[in-house]
């Protein structure tokens, strides 16, 4: 089953179902030797700077998400090869995004997630499959 997929790419958020997907998305790309990208959405991509007598704080929410994904992607101990994206965007583009950016043949998620997603794109189709909490969607390979 190696070079099946190339890329995957995975939402990843505080839901235990996210990170179930996450999961599913791991053994995928342990089997098929896929690149994984990992994806959380950021909908504040706000800097904020506290001063606290000379001290001087930057608070940065997209990379304080990014890190939180870091911590996420190491916790699962594998060895695939691995990519962060923390994206300003809602959830479903973000995914879009990443995968449009890294030539994702496959996308994996909630199924509300996926929902977002083929509503959104063109070239990722239904006819994925459910593995527990998670949908698989296959990239549009027909030219149609």
């Amino acid at each position: 089953m190696r070079d099946v997929f190339r890329s995957i790419v995975v939402g990843v958020s505080e839901a235990e179902t996210s990170r179930d997907a996450a999961r599913t998305a791991v053994a995928l790309a342990e089997a098929t030797g896929a690149t994984l990208h990992f994806v959380t959405a950021v909908t504040d991509g706000r800097v904020d700077v506290i001063e606290i007598g000379s001290d001087r704080f930057v608070v940065d929410a997209v990379e304080s998400a990014r890190l939180v994904l870091d911590d996420f992607i190491a916790s699962l101990g594998t060895s695939v090869e691995c990519t962060a994206h923390a994206v300003v965007q809602s959830p479903a583009k973000a995914l879009i995004e990443v995968a449009e950016m890294h030539g994702a043949d496959l996308i994996v998620g909630t199924p509300e997630l996926q929902a977002g997603v083929l509503h959104d794109a063109d070239d990722f189709v239904a006819s994925g499959s459910s593995q527990g909490s998670s949908t698989v969607l296959p990239r549009n390979t027909s030219g149609s």
